[in-house]
Parts: C-alpha cells; sequence; structure tokens
C-alpha cells in the first residue's frame, strides 16, 4: 500500500468520515427498525453512501483551517434544529425528530470542513435521516401525484389512438368499463431503483457538478413519461385480449421493458447536457 496514503488522511476528514459512518449506520438501524421497505431501504441507502464516498474522495489532502462563515453556518444549523423540535406541533414528531438530527449532523459537519463540502454532503444525508427512515410516508404523499399525471398522459395517448377513454382523476373509463391507476401503476415501486441507476449514469457520463446535477433532473419526466406509455400498451392489450393484459407475466415483462428504455433514454440524454469547458490557458 502507498505510504503517502496514510499523508493525505487529515484530523478534520476523519471526523468528518466518522460523523458520516455514524449518520450511515443510524438511518440502516431506524429505518429496519421502522418496518420500511427492505428493497427501499438497500437502494436508497445505497445511493446515499455512493454520493458520500465521491465528495469524500475529493476532500482536500491537507488540513484546512475552520473559517469564521463555516462556524457562523454550525450555529445556524443547530438553531434551525431546535427551531424544528419546537414545530413538532405543525408535523409529525418522528419526521420533526429526523430533520432536527439531519441540521445536527450539518452542525457537526460544518466544524469539519468547508461550507462547499457541507453541501456537498448535505443530499446523501438528507436521503438517510429524512428519507430513508420515512420512506413509505413520503411514498404515499407523491403516489397521487405520480398517479394524476401518469392517468392524464394515458388518456391522452389512447385519445391519440382513437380509442374512446375520458379520466376523472385516477380513474379511467373505457367504454363501460372503469379502470383505477393504483400506487403499483404509478411507477413508484421502480423509483428508488431508477435514481440509484440514474445516478450511477450520471457519475459515469458527465464530469462537471452542475451537468450531473441537470442531467439526473430528467430522470423524473422520462420514467413520468414512459410509465404512461407502458400503461397505454397494458390498456391497448386490454381492449385486445382482455384480462389476461392484467396477469402477472404480461404486467412483469412490461415493467422490465420500461426499465430498460428509461436506462437507454437517460444514457442516450447525456448529449444533451453539455457545458463549454474553459480552454486551458497556455503559460
Amino acid at each position: 500500500m502507498n505510504p503517502n496514503l496514510y499523508k493525505k488522511i487529515t484530523a478534520s476528514n476523519l471526523c468528518l468520515i466518522a460523523v458520516l459512518f455514524l449518520t450511515a449506520a443510524y438511518s440502516l438501524f431506524e429505518s429496519l427498525r421502522m418496518h420500511q421497505s427492505i428493497e427501499s431501504i438497500i437502494t436508497l441507502w445505497l445511493l446515499a453512501v455512493g454520493m458520500s464516498v465521491v465528495t469524500i474522495k475529493h476532500l482536500p489532502p491537507k488540513e484546512t483551517s475552520i473559517l469564521r462563515h463555516d462556524i457562523i453556518l454550525s450555529w445556524i444549523f443547530l438553531i434551525c434544529a431546535n427551531g424544528t423540535l419546537l414545530a413538532t406541533a405543525y408535523m409529525n414528531d418522528s419526521l420533526a425528530m429526523q430533520i432536527s438530527i439531519f441540521l445536527i449532523m450539518g452542525a457537526c459537519m460544518a466544524r469539519f470542513t468547508n461550507y462547499q463540502n457541507v453541501f456537498k454532503l448535505l443530499p446523501a444525508g438528507a436521503i438517510f435521516l429524512i428519507l430513508l427512515p420515512n420512506s413509505t410516508y413520503f411514498n404515499s404523499l407523491i403516489s397521487y401525484p405520480l398517479r394524476l399525471i401518469c392517468s392524464y398522459l394515458t388518456c391522452w395517448t389512447l385519445k391519440l389512438c382513437a380509442v374512446d377513454v375520458s379520466c376523472d382523476g385516477t380513474i379511467l373509463q373505457l367504454g363501460a368499463e372503469k379502470i383505477a391507476v393504483t400506487s403499483a401503476c404509478s411507477g413508484i415501486a421502480q423509483l428508488e431503483a431508477m435514481f440509484l441507476i440514474g445516478w450511477i449514469i450520471v457519475m459515469l457520463v458527465q464530469k462537471r457538478l452542475i451537468c450531473q446535477i441537470l442531467h439526473w433532473l430528467l430522470l423524473l419526466p422520462i420514467v413520468i413519461l414512459l410509465n404512461s406509455l407502458r400503461l397505454t400498451i397494458t390498456l391497448l392489450l386490454y381492449l385486445g385480449i382482455g384480462e389476461a393484459a392484467f396477469g402477472e407475466t404480461i404486467h412483469t415483462t412490461l415493467g422490465y421493458v420500461m426499465v430498460i428504455a428509461v436506462v437507454t433514454v437517460f444514457w442516450a440524454c447525456r448529449s444533451l447536457i453539455r457545458v463549454q469547458e474553459k480552454a486551458e490557458v497556455k503559460k
């Protein structure tokens, strides 16, 4: 092993890594304790770990002094954490506690690294401490909007195919038949896995942070559009072969096809996100 590697591990960086390790361990324990979906836990936890590792790899190899604004940021986080605990009358007690712990984590990180690294690590911290322990709550929160969007997009697409269809909320009416777009049809079950796969693709094809963020933001619209197309195909099959279109074989096959299509389209969008690199100035 390269002996110079140890010289790059500063006291501040070790403390920061310790904070992240404790955060990751706590989030995993708390998520399991609250009986969240194991698949969702593993996917989101791996995503947050990957985001943390990428930031840690770019930490400065030398000890850097903590500036005044970093200390001020730490105190701001602590004050906000106390304020969050006082807001339990307006939100779920468990969610308020998780947000408060998240802010305390931010305060600790601000004492060991500069504010740029703190803000780069905050998304991973939010996944660890807010999203993971409350994934069931957030899934139920976004499930209806996703179902509503998919319902109207599917209705519009079916009309393009000359199908007599109308939409009332998340209920599609095909002739005399009423078909509900449920949570399983909204694409939310694949969303966590798509976020992880999308993040890996972004890390592979984009080098600059702004490009990575812009590319990743395309993922949700792509998932919604392709999931609506999957629903359209399912309902067209229903009009042709009846109830068999909702069978496990067709449902699973179309689900896998949608995942492959999302990955393919998302990968193809890499050339749309480009920021002109600055030319190197010759000395």
